[in-house]
C-alpha cells in the first residue's frame, strides 16, 4: 500500500488514535483496487462481508423501491468509509453502492474487523466515532434540504468543491448533473434553474465545468463560512 493511502487511513474516524500496528492488523492483506465508473460494489440485501474506504473517486449509495424508483442516500468521496455500520446492523447491506467516477477503494474484511473489536474494545469506540461522523453528515444533509432553497443548496455544494476560500475558481463537477440534483434533493430541471439564478453572483456553467468569479461572494450567498466549509469539504467532497 502506498504511503499516502496509509496516511489517509490514519486520519479516518475509524482509525484515528489507533497504533499503526493495530490498523495494519485490521486491514490485514487488503490492497487498494481500481473500479471503473458504473461498477456495482454491492447490492441491497447482499451479505455485509466487507466494508470500503474510498482512497480516490466517488461512490453513490442508494436504495431502489419495489416500483423501481431510486433514492440517493449519499455520494461519498476520498476519506469516506462505506458500509462499516452494516457489519453490525443485520449483517446485510441496507442499500446498494455504485462507482460514479473512477475510484480506488480499499476493501476490508468485516470478520477481521469484528474480531479486532472483540480483541480490543478500544476499536469499538473508534467505530462509534465513525458512525457519529456519518450521522452528522446525514443530519447536515437533511437540514440543508429542509432549510435551504434550491439555489442556496447548489451554492453550498459548489463552495465545498472550491479549492480556496477566496478569489476565482474553476470547478469540475465530479459526476453527472442528474446525480448532483438527486444528491441535493432536486429534480434536474430545478438544478438548471438554480444554476441560472447563480449567474447574478458570477457563477457560470460550461458543460462539466463551473466558473466562480468570487468564492467569498458565493459563500455569502450560501450563508456559509468559506474557510470552515472548504476545510471540511477538502476542496473535493460534496
Amino acid at each position: 500500500m502506498k504511503k499516502k493511502h496509509f496516511e489517509l487511513l490514519k486520519k479516518l474516524p475509524l482509525f484515528v488514535g489507533l497504533e499503526e500496528e493495530r490498523i495494519r492488523e485490521i486491514i490485514g492483506t487488503a490492497q487498494p483496487c481500481e473500479f471503473p465508473r458504473g461498477k456495482i460494489i454491492f447490492q441491497q440485501g447482499d451479505p455485509a462481508d466487507w466494508f470500503y474506504v474510498i482512497l480516490q473517486g466517488w461512490v453513490k449509495v442508494f436504495r431502489v423501491s419495489e416500483e423501481g424508483n431510486e433514492a440517493v442516500l449519499g455520494v461519498f468521496s476520498r476519506g469516506d468509509t462505506v458500509a462499516d455500520a452494516a457489519m453490525f446492523i443485520g449483517k446485510r447491506y441496507p442499500a446498494s453502492a455504485q462507482i460514479v467516477a473512477e475510484a480506488i477503494l480499499l476493501r476490508i474484511d468485516g470478520v477481521r474487523l469484528r474480531q479486532s473489536i472483540h480483541d480490543d474494545p478500544e476499536i469499538a469506540f473508534s467505530l462509534l466515532a465513525s458512525m457519529s461522523h456519518h450521522m452528522k453528515n446525514l443530519t447536515d444533509q437533511v437540514a440543508q434540504m429542509k432549510l435551504y432553497h434550491g439555489p442556496e443548496r447548489v451554492a453550498l455544494f459548489l463552495l465545498r468543491l472550491c479549492p480556496l476560500p477566496e478569489g476565482p475558481a474553476v470547478i469540475s463537477l465530479p459526476y453527472e448533473k442528474s446525480l448532483v440534483a438527486a444528491r441535493l434533493g432536486m429534480q434536474p430541471e430545478s438544478l438548471s434553474r438554480a444554476l441560472s439564478k447563480l449567474r447574478d453572483i458570477g457563477v457560470t456553467v460550461n458543460q462539466g465545468h463551473v466558473v466562480v468569479n468570487d468564492v467569498a461572494k458565493l459563500a455569502k450567498y450560501a450563508n456559509a463560512d468559506p474557510v470552515h466549509t472548504i476545510k471540511n469539504g477538502k476542496g473535493e467532497r460534496a
